[in-house]
């Protein structure tokens, strides 16, 4: 007879044992049965781990750039100096800039503003980058004025991309869609910039 009330004592005590663990885990105390560690810390996560691992925001800024120009011209135009303004925007996957620049030769000036976009070929802090982008540009050639649309090809390489200060130097090649003494006119600027 002690042995059925030793198993019913077992039984009550076992019982009374689990009962604070199942009360618990029905109060969402405790994971359930077969849950993941991932519940027990899902209220522990920092704003850190909850923006992302190693994202970065996009920087903007703006520059000022002096160089030179170097017209592409049978005729031995010599080349010129001069410069710019830009507004950047640097989102690590691709670059774009808004640019007003001034550029002048003995018998040659090109004066424009446009856009342009740019591919970084590396998410470094110096990162080389190729791009294309096109100017509404005024050009005086030989005497003669004209303007219109001159598309344009660069390359280069940006230093210091997360500083609040960055370098940039880069070599353009442009094409004038619009003719200067019957031809259209085509060059190369060069030029090191300051962004802050």
């Amino acid at each position: 007879m002690i042995a059925p009330r030793l198993r019913v004592l077992a039984l009550a005590v076992l019982f009374a044992a689990a009962l604070p663990a199942r009360a618990a885990e029905v109060l969402g105390l405790l994971p359930a049965r077969g849950a993941t560690s991932d519940v027990l810390r899902s209220d522990t996560v920092t704003d850190g781990e909850a923006r992302g691992q190693g994202r970065v925001p996009a920087i903007r800024g703006f520059g000022l750039r002096l160089g030179g120009i170097t017209p592409l011209d049978p005729s031995g135009q010599s080349a010129g100096t001069g410069g710019g303004v830009f507004w950047q925007y640097d989102a690590r996957s691709f670059l774009a800039d808004v640019s007003i620049d001034l550029f002048f030769g003995r018998r040659y000036h090109d004066t424009a503003i446009g856009f342009g976009g740019y591919l970084p070929l590396t998410q470094s802090e110096v990162a080389p980058y190729l791009g294309l982008g096109l100017k509404y540009a005024s050009t005086h050639f030989l005497g003669s004025w004209s303007a219109g649309l001159q598309p344009y090809l660069a390359g280069g390489v940006l230093v210091g991309r997360s500083s609040t200060v960055q370098l940039r130097a880069e070599v353009v090649f442009f094409h004038d869609l619009f003719t200067n003494q019957r031809e259209q006119r085509n060059g190369l600027l060069w030029t090191a910039a300051v962004v802050f």
